[in-house]
């Protein structure tokens, strides 16, 4: 009963803003009217420019393209040059950052002080040139992290600061690796040990850094020609052994740098290695055999590729003088810029290995980060010129957040979520312009606060899910492109309003805890009222266009099915997470409507919708079964039911902590 009479009556002071303001506050918010509008407009313009200045004061220099001087080696350069990998063209920066990530958990390189190599941080394109050349030195580069005690005594290693180690360390205990190894795969992979699946996890980082080096290493041409018969025989045997290693190399898929002379028609498949990105090694060993067999080397096909020595030169002066190394560069770039796939494909390689540089959704949550600050600073004091400088920051920030999913949808040439990276991305883009306009609808800092938070959240799990190339596309069971642009971003705005009305339901929450004992000071009272009729209405309407965006992507993606193989619902995990947002939704406005809740009520169920929301954004992937299983994260699981129990701590909390009714003086 309360409750309702509650949601009945209107605010006592529509006017209030803030969490608790006193008469004193009341008093200058009089004398400032009494100044007249010119004082206070002369300051309008201070706001935006004090923050859209910030915003660009730490954006430019990122974005600015530094300029490698004569004396040095320009890698900056080197990571432009376009390679095949994972089924797309990308730069060689963004290969060499995507390794060494999954090597040793960063994308940089701390080199310590040695006789001979770099010293000090290198970045992750010099290091993967120098895998490729096999240097004297990238065998004692500390690549390879360990974290496992256990792994540590299989290879007689000590643990140490940072946890890195190179392949020189652990090259002696490859044999004791490959016995445990061994036994694991006698055992089903969820019946392993801790010790097992740990061996198995540095045998995979092994794995990969074995394929770059072997893929980039050039096979000795065997002599057919002359000799007696037996040392033809010899040739021949060492001929194939060589080409069965090149199968074998091309089974993993190593980085792919020499390109494709011709583009394969469209109609057409692919007709031999003059159509195919190919490794060094391949590449080498197609060249020669066209060369010792029948005269097939001056077949187009079979011709050997002209980018193979340029390239062989490259690798041959990664360690020399930077004058040598940057000559070489350019005559590899200039021998392989005719290259038709080239042409297509130099632009994008260019601006990606610019953009890795650049990062604009790292700087973006940093800078969320600080509105976050300022914001709850705002509550306490300056309330009117915070308020106005963080909502601009905001709105800077987004324009970086904006860009950065603009940049994604060009390269990728497709809609903006294309895997759970790049959902958690669209997703914090979708809540931080929904706070904002709530901001400018309410203007009370609540709108502000929300977006702040909801952006940083959401690029904090981008920034747990950046494990490799962030911009693979998932390949759909329904590849189809009209149906993937509506159905998967409809749905995911679906996702960001539920999170963003629990977002908002947390926020009615901590205030009422906050004051919603407050009897003794009565224009507080009547404030505290005011704020919570306020965040009502805010998180009333966000989980109505929850409801719109989830329920209209879900029945898009029924569509979808259906115009593809006629089968509308098949009860898929992902399909029922769907289906659960779109019913809690609907049962929390059902709810309100029919005054079994009120604004305490409210709240607590919105907060509960992040749950259902969490489960179907990533728990129906850790199933393992389904048509969208795709999205498989070791660890997630754990996260997930950390994530979980914070929703549910605050509803019990809301539940026995704070009143049914506020007081209303």
């Amino acid at each position: 009963r309360h409750e309702r009479e509650e949601e009945n009556q209107s605010p006592a002071n529509e006017t209030a803003a803030t969490l608790v303001r006193g008469g004193k506050n009341e008093k200058k918010r009089r004398a400032d009217q009494k100044r007249g509008p010119n004082t206070l407009s002369k300051k309008v313009w201070l706001a935006p420019v004090l923050a859209l200045s910030l915003v660009g004061l730490i954006a430019l220099p990122a974005a600015r393209v530094k300029k490698t001087s004569a004396d040095k080696s320009d890698w900056r350069s080197a990571g432009e040059i376009p390679v095949m990998h994972e089924g797309r063209v990308k730069p060689l920066d963004t290969v060499a950052r995507n390794t060494l990530q999954l090597l040793s958990n960063r994308t940089s390189l701390k080199m310590p002080e040695t006789e001979q190599g770099p010293s000090g941080t290198i970045s992750a394109s010099q290091w993967l040139l120098a895998a490729m050349a096999d240097t004297d030195w990238v065998g004692d580069a500390p690549v390879f992290r360990i974290d496992a005690r256990e792994v540590l005594d299989l290879f007689d290693l000590t643990r140490r600061s940072g946890h890195r180690y190179t392949l020189n360390e652990l090259q002696g205990g490859r044999e004791a690796l490959q016995k445990q190894i061994a036994k694991a795969r006698e055992i089903l992979p969820e019946q392993r040990t801790f010790f097992q699946k740990k061996c198995a996890e540095i045998n995979r980082k092994m794995m990969v850094y074995d394929v770059i080096r072997f893929a980039y290493d050039t096979p000795t041409p065997p002599r057919i020609d002359g000799g007696d018969e037996e040392a033809r025989q010899e040739a021949i045997e060492q001929l194939r052994l060589t080409i069965q290693r090149s199968r074998l190399l091309d089974n993993e898929h190593p980085p792919a740098v020499i390109p494709p002379q011709e583009v394969a028609p469209p109609d057409q498949v692919s007709a031999g290695p003059a159509n195919e990105w190919q490794s060094l090694y391949s590449a080498v060993t197609r060249a020669m055999v066209a060369r010792m067999f029948d005269g097939r080397e001056g077949q187009p096909a079979y011709r050997p590729n002209p980018a193979i020595f340029p390239f062989l030169e490259l690798l041959a002066v990664v360690d020399n003088q930077p004058s040598e190394f940057n000559a070489k560069l350019n005559e590899y770039k200039s021998a392989i810029s005719s290259f038709p796939v080239v042409k297509e494909t130099v632009e994008k390689s260019e601006f990606e290995a610019w953009y890795n540089g650049f990062n604009p959704t790292s700087i973006s949550r940093w800078l969320y980060l600080l509105a976050i600050v300022l914001s709850f600073i705002s509550f306490l004091a300056w309330r009117s010129p915070l308020n106005q400088f963080v909502t601009w920051l905001l709105l800077g920030t987004l324009v970086l957040h904006t860009f950065a999913i603009g940049a994604r949808i060009w390269l990728t040439g497709r809609p903006p979520v294309v895997n759970l990276y790049s959902s958690a991305i669209f997703i914090g883009w979708g809540c931080v312009v929904a706070g904002l306009a709530l901001e400018v609808l309410f203007r009370m800092g609540i709108g502000n606060l929300a977006a702040a938070l909801s952006g940083a959240l959401t690029l904090m799990v981008a920034y747990g899910l950046d494990t490799g190339d962030t911009m693979h596309v998932l390949q759909a069971v329904l590849d189809t492109q009209f149906w993937l642009s509506t159905h998967v971003v409809t749905v995911t705005l679906g996702y960001g309003a539920t999170l963003l009305a629990g977002l908002l339901g947390t926020c009615a929450l901590v205030h009422r805890m906050w004051v919603g004992r407050i009897k003794s000071v009565k224009q507080d009272a009547k404030t505290a009222v005011g704020v919570q009729d306020r965040l009502y209405r805010m998180t009333y309407g966000v989980v109505c266009f929850a409801l719109f965006f989830s329920f209209i992507g879900t029945v898009l993606g029924g569509l979808w099915a259906d115009d593809s193989w006629g089968r509308f619902w098949g009860w898929d995990p992902k399909e029922n997470g769907a289906l659960m947002i779109v019913l809690w939704n609907a049962a929390v406005l059902h709810a309100r409507w029919d005054r079994w809740i009120g604004q305490r009520g409210f709240a607590l169920f919105a907060i509960g919708g992040n749950i259902i929301t969490a489960w179907s954004w990533f728990g129906t992937n850790q199933l393992g079964i389904g048509l969208h299983s795709y999205g498989f994260t070791s660890g997630v699981l754990m996260l997930l039911g950390g994530y979980v129990l914070s929703p549910l701590v605050l509803i019990v909390l809301g539940l026995f902590l704070t009143r049914k009714e506020l007081v209303r003086a």
